[in-house]
């Protein structure tokens, strides 16, 4: 079956399908659904959609006629699902204990109700002079959201085999094109009220931040607030990572040149906008104008479907 990607937005619904022939990847189908400015409940990390029939009535302006699909992928924006970073002394052996684990941890870690999250986790390497011998990554969201978008793609016959955010997958497709490379990758990806920035080794994410754009300031006080972060940043990686450089640095943006600047004077690297190029030996063909800060997560998405 091709694979069926949908994204969701406090302002949209997006849905993409590919196909692949003779070992290219295209996209053969491209909808997009406006939402209204309060389609959601607001909060930190989202929230239920306040109207469930009109969120429904959008999905199925965006199928369209004589829709038969039984599977499907979701990714949802980093806003909505995010990462912490914790240590622990032992990782239980089965799945609810280890859940229970990771919520005990993510009590500690974040301001939120912790008992109103969905929760997954994984081992990943661990920190120099860490304080436990194991470190996890905690992925989170609110769970009356994702309950709310799993029911009404049910409704319609469509199991989500796949939810995750759009970091996490450009983060998959970059360890793809990346092949054997063994140091740190470092990903941003500016959306137009927000940006996230993920640092990735080769057993997973090492580092996540996502915070508002704050447009608005002073460009002055942006780039200084900025570079000062990624300085930290380097500082971070040097100290608790010193095996590990940086191999490569990406941007998915509309206008990429700030932060090709702001990473290079801030964590001393040379980025590259995200591209075709990048990606090693993926062969795709995609529209002109493709955004690779919109679209790019999709196509992610896609490949490991199809992979």
């Amino acid at each position: 079956m091709p694979p069926h990607v949908f994204a969701i937005s406090p302002d949209a619904l997006r849905y993409v399908r590919f196909e692949r022939s003779d070992a290219v990847l295209e996209l053969v189908e491209a909808r997009e659904e406006p939402l209204p400015p309060d389609a959601f409940h607001a909060g930190p990390l989202g929230g239920p959609a306040r109207d469930p029939e009109q969120l429904g009535a959008g999905v199925d302006r965006l199928l369209g006629a004589g829709a038969d699909l039984e599977e499907a992928s979701l990714v949802l924006p980093d806003q909505w699902l995010r990462l912490a970073f914790g240590e622990l002394t032992e990782l239980p052996k089965s799945r609810q204990a280890r859940l229970e684990a990771f919520r005990f941890k993510l009590r500690q870690l974040v301001p939120f109700r912790v008992d109103e999250l969905r929760v997954e986790g994984f081992e990943v390497m661990p920190l120099a002079d860490q304080e436990e011998p194991r470190r996890v990554v905690i992925a989170f969201c609110v769970e009356a959201l994702v309950r709310q978008l799993e029911r009404l793609f049910a409704e319609r016959g469509i199991t989500l085999g796949l939810i995750t955010a759009e970091s996490l997958a450009l983060s998959s497709l970059l360890e793809a094109g990346r092949g054997e490379q063994g140091g740190l990758a470092v990903q941003v990806l500016q959306k137009d009220d927000a940006y996230t920035l993920l640092v990735s080794s080769p057993s997973g994410p090492v580092l996540f931040r996502h915070k508002p754009s704050e447009a608005g300031l002073d460009p002055a006080l942006r780039r200084t607030g900025l570079v000062r972060e990624l300085r930290m940043t380097k500082s971070f990686l040097e100290d608790k990572l010193p095996a590990l450089g940086i191999d490569g640095a990406w941007i998915a943006a509309t206008e990429p040149a700030e932060w090709l600047a702001w990473l290079r004077e801030g964590l001393g690297v040379e980025a590259e906008p995200l591209s075709l190029a990048a990606l090693g030996d993926l062969t795709a063909r995609l529209p002109a104008g493709w955004s690779w800060s919109d679209g790019g997560p999709l196509l992610a998405v896609a490949l490991e479907e199809v992979a």
